[in-house]
């Protein structure tokens, strides 16, 4: 619960849509999670100031990584993609006037490779764990700061 009289959420991070960015692929996209987040957690309990909350970063990035395509790579599996993931929120509280008068910050990232040969669902499967567990290191770690930093608006 925050002492605010109410919540306003901001998505100003905006998909890539094209490689190496893979996070429009994703069932359950990073930002949409962290947007839901923010709508089921932050709470506005009353009070003369605004909570905005920003979502600044949601993307997902792929990378190929180098194989062995000699001889001896057929005959091993190797991992044949690494993905980054990253959150980052912003938690503002405004007064009445529009001046922030405290801010919380998260950023969170995650890292996960795929072997070569990996089907579509076994990726699809992947992508949802990586952006479930974005949305609990964000929870985590924005709880801290919310504590440490807007804790007179708890």
């Amino acid at each position: 619960m925050l002492k605010v009289s109410k919540i306003n959420v901001i998505d100003e991070f905006r998909p890539a849509g094209r490689p190496p960015f893979v996070d429009h692929l994703f069932p359950a996209q990073p930002a949409v999670l962290a947007r839901r987040w923010a709508l089921s957690r932050l709470v506005a309990a009353g009070g003369a100031a605004t909570a905005r909350v920003t979502i600044l970063d949601g993307s997902v990035k792929a990378e190929d990584l180098s194989r062995d395509l000699g001889i001896e790579g057929a005959f091993k599996l190797e991992q044949e993609v690494l993905y980054a993931g990253r959150l980052e929120v912003m938690v503002e509280i405004v007064d009445p006037d529009g001046v922030a008068v405290a801010v919380a910050r998260a950023e969170v990232d995650r890292h996960q490779t795929l072997p070569e040969g990996t089907t579509l669902n076994q990726r699809d499967r992947m992508f949802f764990d990586m952006a479930d567990q974005l949305v609990t290191d964000l929870d985590q770690e924005l709880s801290a700061r919310m504590s440490e930093y807007l804790a007179g608006f708890l």
